[in-house]
């Protein structure tokens, strides 16, 4: 929740969203380019989603944390694995 209220925070004091703040004082000086906050934004083909076993022992995609906007500080990165490198 903290993450959250300095995201908010972050956008209130820079005038712009915590996407458009994390993408140009962040994203693009490391040349994170295939990385985003907004799933709008991401390429439906490269996204994994994480999965559990129910009691019985069936595997399926969780449900546990779906995406949500308003937790983009601290949780809705999407990015690469060669970008996470950089």
């Amino acid at each position: 929740m903290a993450f959250d209220v300095l995201g908010d925070l972050i956008a209130k004091v820079s005038g712009e969203s915590f996407e458009a703040y994390v993408r140009r004082h962040i994203l693009a000086p490391l040349g994170m380019s295939a990385s985003t906050l907004l799933l709008k934004e991401a390429d439906p083909q490269a996204l994994a989603a994480g999965h559990e076993m129910s009691t019985n022992g069936v595997i399926a995609v969780s449900k546990v944390a779906p995406y949500n906007r308003i937790h983009s500080p601290s949780f809705n990165l999407l990015s690469s694995v060669d970008d996470m490198a950089r």
